[in-house]
């Protein structure tokens, strides 16, 4: 009798086993899921981002207010509060188009959604993604130097 209900008492171990494992491998098979498809929507999202940035005198206020509530929602921290910058220092005003304080603020925000959507240990800075945007004016031409020196370029 004994042998019967260590057998039935492994057996039940053995299922609950399997039957945690089979739970867990799912929650974990989800959350990878969810994350993924998390990605896939965020770089979606600031793909369309940075073509209302560059062309942002023709993107309607209806797409900006879209493009908005989609950072709040999917968005990392640092994009969400880069663009809320950006939007208000342009709404009242604060910068124009050419301005060297929205090439700041830009450069801030591309920066932001590099480093969520792919490269989170960047070693770009903002003024690397300033020159990346086109703007020279102001570059510190000596840490300039450097930089290409330590990627080996000089």
């Amino acid at each position: 009798m004994t042998d019967i209900l260590s057998a039935v008492g492994a057996a039940a171990i053995g299922v609950c086993g399997a039957l945690v494992g089979v739970i867990v491998k799912g929650r974990i098979d989800r959350k990878h899921r969810i994350e993924s498809e998390s990605k896939e929507q965020r770089f979606d999202l600031y793909k369309r981002l940075a073509e209302a940035m560059r062309y942002g005198d023709s993107t309607t206020g209806g797409e900006k207010r879209g493009l908005t509530i989609d950072i709040a929602l999917f968005g990392s921290d640092e994009v969400a509060r880069a663009w809320t910058a950006y939007v208000d220092a342009a709404y009242t005003g604060t910068i124009t188009k050419k301005s060297p304080e929205r090439m700041q603020l830009a450069s801030a925000l591309v920066l932001a959604m590099r480093m969520d959507a792919s490269r989170p240990d960047t070693k770009l800075s903002k003024t690397d993604v300033l020159a990346c945007l086109g703007v020279r004016e102001g570059r510190d031409e000596k840490a300039a130097e450097q930089r290409a020196r330590d990627a080996g370029l000089l």
